[in-house]
């Protein structure tokens, strides 16, 4: 019963997509564009390339972005580092475009290659979890965060905070109490929830009569801007 508590309001207030992607990852995705770039011949080092199109995507322009991404990729004869960095930057643009098959598929060969640390799994995570996986968002944030304790991006305004609210909202979608209470504990140590406390569910001045709503409500509270 507390599972679908959690769940169907969860449905209703849409929060975990929109926090997870708009603000806790900052993301703001747009369709416009999605999947539509043109692939330069480019032939500079792939170094170059990254670098440029990271610069790019600083800029909000991420189909040029994406495209010296795939061109770094071209060029890097196989070495799978180099490999596995311009899969990261090209899986993080096709989030910014709204693309979250291509995202996740792109920020798997990153991660595969232990390319650019805990970023491609923080990427994949927030992919994961606007596509409807809670599940392997949860896991892929959990991941980062024990590889990366003191995760920051290098591109993006994120940092560890993030990848416990992904994990928080991921265990309030599968409904698993236990673990979203403890990722709430992580990013709101103040929360002063007790699940086993009946006079502790209290958010925002008002009393709650069962725990999960209770708990979303101050996940709610922990998450917003």
């Amino acid at each position: 019963m507390s599972g679908r508590r959690v769940r169907g309001r969860g449905r209703a207030t849409a929060l975990a997509l929109a926090l997870t992607v708009v603000l806790v990852l900052g993301l703001g995705l747009g369709l416009a564009g999605a999947g539509c770039f043109f692939v330069p011949f480019d032939t500079r080092d792939p170094a170059d390339l990254l670098a440029d199109g990271w610069t790019r995507y600083a800029a909000g322009r991420f189909d040029e972005a994406l495209a010296l991404f795939v061109a770094a990729e071209r060029t890097a004869d196989g070495d799978p580092m180099l490999v596995g960095r311009a899969l990261n930057g090209e899986g993080w643009c096709h989030l910014r475009l709204g693309a979250l098959d291509d995202a996740v598929a792109a920020l798997g060969g990153a991660v595969a290659r232990a390319a650019d640390g805990a970023d491609p799994l923080a990427g994949r995570a927030g992919a994961r979890l606007a596509a409807g996986d809670a599940r392997g968002a949860r896991d892929d944030a959990r991941v980062a965060r024990a590889l990366e304790p003191a995760y920051a991006s290098f591109h993006d305004a994120l940092d560890a905070r993030a990848l416990d609210a992904v994990a928080l909202l991921a265990s309030l979608r599968l409904g698993d109490l236990g673990a979203a209470q403890a990722e709430l504990d992580r990013v709101a140590p103040a929360n002063g929830l007790d699940p086993a406390d009946p006079s502790s569910w209290v958010v925002g001045g008002a009393p709650f009569a069962y725990y999960p709503p209770a708990l979303l409500a101050a996940a709610e509270a922990a998450l917003a801007p």
